[in-house]
């Protein structure tokens, strides 16, 4: 469960994926998620056993420019579980 409590409307990009490096597209990349968040929102993102979730957003939320992204935070998932996180 990814929130944002902080930020107006926000772009984010996640990435589903079993490879340590949030970056790689190779072995263990499962796919890639992009979406606008508005203030106070919450979005769930389904994710198979044995993966776990990688987001990022507008390096500056006020002011976007393409392609320019926030560092890359991570969740590490356990089966059944419901893990919560804020932007």
């Amino acid at each position: 469960m990814l929130s944002n409590p902080d930020f107006p409307l926000i772009n984010v990009e996640a990435v589903i994926t079993a490879n340590p490096d949030c970056d790689a597209r190779d072995d263990g990349y499962i796919s890639t998620l992009e979406f606008t968040m508005p203030n106070n929102a919450t979005k769930f993102i389904d994710v198979p056993p044995g993966a776990n979730v990688c987001w990022r957003s507008d390096r500056n939320p006020g002011r976007p420019s393409p392609g320019r992204w926030s560092r890359w935070d991570r969740a590490f998932l356990v089966p059944g579980r419901t893990i919560s996180a804020n932007l």
